[in-house]
């Protein structure tokens, strides 16, 4: 019961947008809330990934994030659909950096993986290394925010 109090209590926070606003914008304003508040509480994912989030508190924000997918065209089924892939990708995404900040205490830096390693062999490793775009979690949101949305309205269009 502790746990689902605090799964209710981690979704409350989150605040519902207007209906009025387009559903895609709604869309990634929930989900930025809840990857933000994972990231606030990385000891709190857990729970978000394992419990159902049934606490009154909490429903207005998962009915908002089911009813930005009715509004962007998905029947019931397709918008908990929809509700699965946002909060996996919100929480996931949370829960890699938080792994990845406390592995990155515990280990040696990432470039140190690859030094003394021939580029050639490893040539899409040292360039990602090299671009400093695993140290960027907030482009990680925005660019998976901006995939999973074009998706959802390819989707939409393929069921019309």
């Amino acid at each position: 019961a502790l746990h689902e109090a605090l799964a209710d209590y981690l979704w409350s926070k989150l605040s519902v947008p207007d209906r009025a606003t387009p559903w895609e914008d709604r869309m990634r304003d929930l989900t930025a809330q809840l990857w933000r508040a994972a990231r606030r509480h990385p000891a709190l994912v857990p729970v978000l990934l394992t419990r159902r989030f049934t606490g009154p508190d909490g429903l207005p924000a998962v009915d908002a994030l089911l009813g930005a997918a009715c509004d962007a065209g998905f029947d019931a089924a397709g918008s908990v659909r929809c509700f699965r892939v946002l909060t996996g990708f919100a929480i996931g995404l949370a829960q890699a950096e938080a792994t990845r900040t406390r592995a990155d205490h515990e280990r040696p830096p990432r470039r140190a993986l690859v030094d003394g390693e021939p580029a050639a062999r490893f040539p899409y490793l040292h360039g990602a290394l090299a671009s400093g775009a695993l140290d960027r979690p907030v482009d990680d949101f925005a660019f998976g925010m901006d995939a999973l949305l074009t998706g959802f309205r390819a989707a939409v269009a393929d069921l019309q």
